[in-house]
């Protein structure tokens, strides 16, 4: 196989193997076999020797087939992929601590109880070597294998359940959720980043070439001027009505002086 059949072939297997991986966290399990299957094939002929690719297909069929609740193939694939595992040059044991959760899980399912306890323990020992207390996997096996023991009643079944269901605690209280790093804002976040942090965020929004506080502002300026005309009309009206009002009752009272004046001197 030359170079560039050779990339072609591998680029078709991650397609295949991404498919594969999407059917089956649709829970399509019927097409999530078909595909992983057949990027299992393909591995095989890119790949003789066990390597990363192929182990993962093998750990894909061992899910589809505990998602199917078909337990006994599940557990045979995962005992497939660990096994290629360790003969794979390239591969890291912290690589290994699912694979091997997940046939613990298996194990436990089907009720073969001594072989899980010994896979748990397997488990918990990489586990242990490699995670830091507090990583929601090692919390995740703990409580599991508690949960197996429980299950199981094995003798001295009730000291290390409650063992590990300390240790499982304690991992719990260690864990530090990560931090979501921030990220520097763009032209087109802004007006959210101002929604979030002003109660009145509307108004922050862009308007044109002005910003809407702009525009609020001459709003309120120009009706503070039309209240002020409006007063200034009325204060200006009320002075002539007075003015009118006084001097009609000045002139009549001044008709009614001279009339009773001209009385008197007749």
């Amino acid at each position: 196989m030359s170079n560039e059949q050779s990339k072609i072939s591998d680029e078709r297997f991650h397609e295949l193997y991404t498919q594969a991986k999407d059917a089956l966290v649709e829970k399509n399990y019927i097409q999530a076999e078909t595909i992983f299957k057949a990027a299992l094939e393909l591995g095989r002929q890119l790949h003789p020797a066990p390597c990363l690719d192929t182990t993962a297909c093998l750990i894909g069929l061992g899910d589809v087939y505990f998602g199917s609740s078909m337990f006994e193939p599940a557990r045979d694939f995962y005992k497939k992929a660990l096994s290629e595992h360790d003969k794979t040059e390239k591969s890291e044991r912290k690589d290994k601590i699912s694979p091997m959760f997940k046939y613990c899980k298996a194990l436990t399912v089907l009720e073969e109880y001594q072989d899980a306890d010994r896979a748990y323990a397997d488990t918990v020992q990489v586990a242990e070597l490699l995670l830091p207390v507090g990583n929601p996997l090692l919390t995740n096996i703990y409580d599991s294998y508690a949960n197996m023991i429980a299950q199981s009643q094995m003798d001295p079944g009730p000291e290390r359940e409650k063992f590990f269901r300390e240790k499982a605690e304690a991992s719990r209280r260690k864990y530090v959720p990560p931090v979501r790093p921030k990220q520097n804002p763009t032209r087109t976040d802004l007006p959210k980043l101002r929604a979030a942090a002003k109660p009145s965020a509307p108004i922050f929004e862009t308007i044109g070439s002005k910003t809407a506080v702009q525009t609020q502002t001459g709003l309120v300026v120009r009706n503070v001027q039309i209240v002020m005309a409006l007063i200034t009309v009325a204060c200006i009206a009320y002075g002539v009505l007075n003015s009118g009002t006084r001097n009609y009752f000045v002139g009549l009272f001044n008709h009614k002086t001279h009339e009773t004046s001209t009385n008197g001197t007749r």
